[in-house]
């Protein structure tokens, strides 16, 4: 994931856990994860500047938006040490 998103080598642990849990969480409901933003464009404003993820999904219903909330409750908060 980080060759992709060019990302901080720190943050991909964690980043690769969300996804992984988000990938088992939805199964085939889960098409494809698009990243976008400053992240992408390298125009970081500082290190706190958010990295937006879009989730793009089979069809839409409230259980899938609840799975993509466990998901994140259950993981690490993606900071910079």
């Amino acid at each position: 994931m980080d060759q992709m998103l060019n990302i901080p080598k720190v943050l991909v642990p964690e980043a690769d856990k969300f996804l992984a849990k988000l990938s088992s969480a939805l199964g085939d409901d889960l098409v494809a994860v698009v990243a976008y933003g400053r992240w992408l464009r390298a125009h970081r404003v500082s290190d706190t500047v958010e990295l937006n993820l879009m989730f793009v999904l089979r069809e839409i219903r409230i259980d899938l938006f609840d799975k993509i909330a466990d998901a994140r409750a259950q993981s690490e908060p993606w900071a910079m040490p």
